[in-house]
């Protein structure tokens, strides 16, 4: 079963979120050591409810730990 994991900050400030939409990708390793894309809803706080996304990939970007905080899931 594959868990949906969401943002805990704003990817663009770092704020608490409160909305969530779109993805960032995350890397996610496997058992054998390799690294497989993961998407990871985005979120945002109040004031950034809407950026521009990237076109070629269809997403805000690339996981960053240190700004978007842990990734939680998306139901508990």
């Amino acid at each position: 079963m594959s868990r949906h994991l969401k943002t805990e900050n704003c990817v663009i400030c770092g704020c608490k979120a409160k909305i969530w939409h779109g993805h960032v990708i995350g890397k996610e390793k496997m058992a054998l050591g390799n690294y497989i894309d993961k998407k990871v809803i985005a979120g945002f706080c109040q004031k950034h409810s809407k950026i521009e996304r990237d076109t070629e990939r269809c997403c805000y970007g690339d996981y960053n730990s240190e700004m978007m905080g842990k990734c939680t899931p998306l139901f508990k």
